[in-house]
């Protein structure tokens, strides 16, 4: 559900790339000081779509990917046979962030030296 949440809010942000500078465009002509044009139709309905999009697809696109960042995991088969295998209190491979990450090797040996 988040990553429709996030697709849609990036397609609206998208439409808002096309929209919004039209809209712009016939807002700043009807507000010039010489030769105003008034908006027509099209003006009004770029100025509503383009920052209606810009609007509604960012908070789309914050709200996806927020509530992708703060959803807990969901189990993988793999996970499931390990438990099974060797039970659910085992583990497999002991974690070493170490390993995975260098620069926090680097900083943990900064930190070490302080």
């Amino acid at each position: 559900m988040t990553s429709v949440i996030t697709a849609v809010g990036l397609i609206l942000l998208f439409v808002c790339c096309f929209s919004l500078p039209e809209g712009l465009v016939a807002l700043s002509q009807a507000s010039a000081d010489r030769g105003a044009v008034p908006l027509d139709e099209r003006g009004w309905v770029m100025v509503v779509v383009g920052f209606g999009t810009l609007f509604v697809g960012g908070v789309l696109t914050i709200a996806g990917v927020v509530l992708r960042r703060t959803a807990a995991p969901q189990p993988v088969a793999e996970d499931e046979l390990l438990e099974e295998q060797y039970g659910a209190d085992s583990v497999v491979n002991e974690y070493d962030p170490l390993e995975l990450n260098p620069n926090y090797r680097i900083r943990e040996q900064r930190r070490r030296r302080r």
